[in-house]
């Protein structure tokens, strides 16, 4: 984890199996799974809708055989009008 002025980033990494290059353009779309009947395919759908409603972002690289890393980003202001549609934002008042 690293704590930059704008954004705060955190990689997950393994040294597991990696994935098929062919699963990394459908791995945030719901349903996709790289774990056959035990996964269901919402987990990292979950995270990058989080992400992305929070003005984040995550990113994946992997390589079979040696593992994968995510990386996300979160930046410090979240744009709450932009989390919740339709809220305004009032100036704080000192």
């Amino acid at each position: 984890m690293t704590g930059e002025a704008d954004a705060v980033e955190v990689v997950v990494a393994d040294e597991g199996t990696g994935m098929d290059p062919a699963m990394i353009p459908k791995l945030f779309q719901f349903g996709a799974t790289t774990k056959g009947e035990r996964g269901n395919g919402m987990g990292l759908w979950v995270v990058k809708k989080l992400m992305d409603k929070h003005g984040g972002t995550i990113g994946v690289e992997s390589k079979l055989g040696k593992g994968t890393r995510f990386t996300l980003i979160w930046p410090r202001q979240i744009a709450f009008a932009q989390a919740i549609p339709g809220m305004a934002i009032a100036p704080a008042h000192p």
